[in-house]
This record gives structure tokens, C-alpha cells and sequence, in this order.
């Protein structure tokens, strides 16, 4: 299915593979499918409405890029919806990777990704901290010995076994 983003840009989602591909058309084809777009929603996240905004809004905001295919990820990008309001916008890596070419795609696919307005980047534990813009616990990033390392190992360890905690965050938060 096909979202026309403008006369050039349109994002097709496949509901077989999940997968998002956003592509440049030509004018003649910019009647295609609008509506059917909101099928893409996954777990209340609308994948397509991440990547729609990201190509008109030129990056005004700031963008926390994460795994698009990973439960456990999605459950969390929902909980800090809540926190962060309107402030960040949230995009799988599977939809906006190609507008970063300057981070690999290893880097999305083993971290989250927080990429501020004004160009830098942060990954794993800081990314979150930063996104959630708790001062105490970038301060202790910052400044505590060994906070950091600590911190980017547990998110390690998370980010290695996404599978059983996605399996454990669905039988205690029961989600889908």
C-alpha cells in the first residue's frame, strides 16, 4: 500500500513482510491509496505517520530511531510517548535509516538512536536518558565513574535478549 507524500515521495508498507519503503514516484501515480495507510498501524504507533513527518518537517525536532520489528521496543516507545508529549518524534529505523546516512545501519539495528535537532546523536543508555531528559541520570552519566559503562552494559544485555524480555513485558503488561 502507498502513502503519497508529496508529488515526488511515497511510502508503501507491505501488510505480508511488515516492511515500510518509502520511494520517489513519479506525478502520475499521485492518486494512490491514502486511506489505506492506517493499516500500518502497529501497537499504536503508526509507522507511516513517523516517516511523513520526518521528510516534511526537515528534522525541527528530535528523533528517537528505534527497531521497528522488536515488541519489546514498541512497548517501550509507547510508555515514553506519555513522558516526552509532542517534544520527540519516534521512528523505526526501518522507515528513516536512509535519512541518516551518516550512521550505519548496524548502529540502528543494535541500539536506539536519538538524534537531536541540531545534528548530534546519541546511542543505548544515553540516547534513552537524553530522550527522557531525566537531568539526574545524565548527570550521573556524565560525571559518576563507571555510571556509564554500567548503564550501557544493562542496556546491552536488554538490547541482546529483546526476545525474552519482549515475552516477559507481554505476560506481566499483557500486551499484543
Amino acid at each position: 500500500m502507498a502513502l503519497i507524500v508529496s508529488n515526488t515521495i511515497s511510502i508503501d508498507f507491505s501488510l505480508i513482510t511488515g516492511c515500510l519503503e518509502i520511494k520517489r514516484v513519479t506525478a502520475q501515480t499521485k492518486s494512490l491509496c491514502y486511506k489505506r495507510v492506517t493499516l500500518s498501524i502497529r501497537n499504536g504507533i503508526s509507522i507511516a505517520d513517523s516517516a511523513v513527518y520526518l521528510m516534511k518537517s526537515k528534522n525541527t525536532k528530535h528523533i528517537l530511531v528505534y527497531d521497528g520489528a522488536c515488541d519489546f521496543c514498541i512497548f517501550c516507545i509507547n510508555r515514553w510517548k506519555h513522558l516526552t508529549k509532542d517534544r520527540i518524534v519516534y521512528a523505526p529505523y526501518q522507515a528513516v535509516s536512509h535519512q541518516f546516512s551518516d550512521i550505519p545501519i548496524s548502529d540502528f539495528q543494535t541500539s536506539v538512536q536519538f538524534i537531536l535537532d541540531d545534528g548530534r546523536v546519541y546511542s543505548g543508555a544515553e540516547a534513552i536518558f537524553r530522550a527522557l531528559d531525566n537531568r539526574r541520570l545524565i548527570w550521573f552519566y556524565e560525571k559518576l565513574p563507571g555510571f556509564a559503562k554500567i548503564t550501557e552494559i544493562v542496556y546491552r544485555l536488554v538490547a541482546e535478549n529483546r526476545s525474552f524480555f519482549s515475552s516477559i513485558t507481554r505476560r506481566f503488561f499483557r500486551t499484543n
